[in-house]
């Protein structure tokens, strides 16, 4: 198999199941790390105010259901195997 599929969900039963467990806690896992990383880098935009006038710390990721379905599933077929 093509290692980057391996993570796919393959079935309807595993999206359903993925979907039924709702929205991570982002405070969770990697999240928490990011979070504390973006807390990080805005306390050094405050002590060098010349780097915080320039460098901005935000996230602009406004995908829609289709990438994210991409990002899930990896770059298999969006059909599957109980439809």
């Amino acid at each position: 198999m093509n290692p980057s599929l391996e993570r796919c969900l393959e079935d309807l039963d595993a999206i359903k199941k993925l979907i039924t467990q709702g929205v991570p806690d982002l405070k969770k896992g990697y999240g928490v790390k990011v979070l504390a990383m973006g807390d990080y880098f805005k306390e050094i935009g405050k002590q060098y105010p010349k780097i915080g006038s320039y460098v901005h710390v935000y996230h602009p990721d406004l995908q829609g259901p289709m990438d994210i379905c991409e990002l899930v599933w990896g770059r298999c077929s969006v059909k599957t195997k109980n439809r």
